[in-house]
């Protein structure tokens, strides 16, 4: 694998990029750049983009700093389809990518990419440019989420059925996603920190860490709203839980007249008065429904049958 050279705008670094080569040909775009260092050529060479993320630091040749690595991020959770990866390689005087124009262009517009990556003043600046990127492609997820958050929300004020909890839990598991996605980002940063020094007082550094600070308040404030969700979620649970057992426990206690008298006059004694009786069917219905009607009169001056009869509607201040 080759790469076609592009120098910056202020001439101290140069960036190879091995997508322009095969856009250009088969590869062939870089075979003459003898500016290509062997060393570079051999990273390039080493093979196809890996499918995890990686982030190594060295020094290049004698004691120059040197970055390089994978970054793999996925846009959709359920889709691996949607997986990019990016190799990086960071000098002093080289930026080497590959696998950027599947990566990133699409965000803007590939002339102006190019233009705003070439105006950086060092190799990694233009790396951190391009990593902002890959934040700013995170924040429009993000508004995504927020959206079905927004509507998890909504189901969860106006009803609450027992589908919701799945809809919580997916938006958790997305949330999970996310936050995976940071984390590489997050690493090369702070590689980038430690290999380049000079790189911390850039405007690419800072424009990059802020937008990593911006990020991980969002995942914060959404976890936060998550845990809010599923609590209230099982509170509410709970709540309708025990108002379903202490509607069953009142239809009970109200039967327990018609059980009991029930019982009684179904035993099979050869003398029961009452079943010669004229009126005894009447009487013992009239029996059952005082002690019935007494019993709820009784509930209901303890406050125990509050809310059983109630529409949702009557319950709203």
């Amino acid at each position: 694998m080759d790469a076609a050279s592009t120098r910056s705008a202020n001439g101290r670094w140069v960036w190879y990029d091995a997508d322009d080569a095969a856009r250009a040909g088969n590869g062939t775009a870089g075979k003459g750049d003898d500016s290509l260092r062997s060393e570079l050529r051999e990273w390039l060479e080493q093979g196809r983009i890996a499918d995890r993320n990686r982030v190594r630091t060295a020094a290049y040749d004698e004691g120059a700093p040197r970055l390089h690595g994978t970054l793999v991020l996925v846009s959709d959770p359920r889709d691996e389809e949607t997986k990019h990866g990016l190799r990086y390689l960071a000098t002093n005087g080289e930026l080497v990518t590959a696998g950027l124009s599947r990566f990133f262009i699409g965000t803007m517009r590939e002339e102006r990419f190019r233009t705003r990556l070439l105006a950086s003043e060092t190799p990694i600046d233009a790396l951190l440019f391009v990593l902002s990127l890959a934040v700013e492609r995170y924040f429009d997820w993000m508004d995504r989420f927020e959206r079905q958050l927004t509507r998890a929300k909504s189901q969860m004020r106006d009803t609450n059925g027992g589908h919701l909890f799945q809809f919580i839990m997916d938006l958790r598991y997305d949330l999970l996603h996310w936050n995976a996605q940071l984390i590489p980002l997050n690493e090369i940063r702070f590689a980038a920190e430690e290999t380049f020094r000079d790189a911390r007082s850039g405007e690419a550094f800072s424009v990059y860490r802020l937008r990593l600070e911006r990020a991980q308040m969002l995942q914060d404030e959404y976890e936060s709203e998550i845990d809010s969700l599923l609590k209230l979620d099982e509170m509410t649970i709970n709540y309708r839980s025990n108002d379903i057992m202490k509607t069953l426990t009142v239809f009970t206690v109200l039967l327990t007249p018609m059980t009991a008298l029930g019982a009684i006059w179904g035993m099979n004694f050869s003398y029961m008065p009452e079943t010669d009786w004229k009126w005894g069917y009447f009487a013992s219905l009239a029996v059952i429904f005082l002690f019935m009607g007494v019993i709820y009169w009784y509930l209901k001056r303890q406050g125990w049958t509050e809310n059983l009869l109630r529409a949702k509607a009557r319950d709203r201040p």
